[in-house]
């Protein structure tokens, strides 16, 4: 009964000792994964200018002025609440600028190109 308690014990010591090799190690990967992080962050940001800037370009209203994320657009009298841009890349860009509305009164959002977008106006 005795070593089996003892048995018991140093399992459990064993178990605390792994615990604390393992949570020392992971210290390490998260100082490496921060200093990656920092380092990558300033390019990241440049690529999601970069990715703004073409959407700022190509995603214009009738008026040639840029549509953005939450504008109300018009087109025949229907009116359309921007939820997002985006451009299609799968491998590349594809140059395939759209954004996604949602028809007043309705549910489900629409998907208008650059090339129809020019097709609508934004109500202020």
């Amino acid at each position: 009964m005795n070593e089996l308690k003892e048995k018991k014990q140093s399992r459990f010591a064993d178990a605390e000792q792994l615990t604390n090799e393992v949570q020392a190690i992971y210290s390490e990967i998260r100082i490496f994964e921060d200093t990656y992080k920092k380092q990558v962050a300033p390019m990241r940001e440049k690529i999601t200018q970069l990715e703004e800037q073409f959407l700022n370009k190509w995603l214009i209203d009738s008026t040639g002025r840029s549509v953005y994320k939450g504008m109300r657009i018009e087109k025949d009298g229907r009116l359309f609440t921007v939820i997002d841009r985006s451009q299609q890349c799968i491998f590349q860009y594809l140059g395939n600028a759209r954004v996604s509305a949602l028809p007043d009164g309705k549910k489900r959002t629409v998907e208008i190109s650059s090339d129809e977008l020019v097709k609508y106006t934004i109500v202020e």
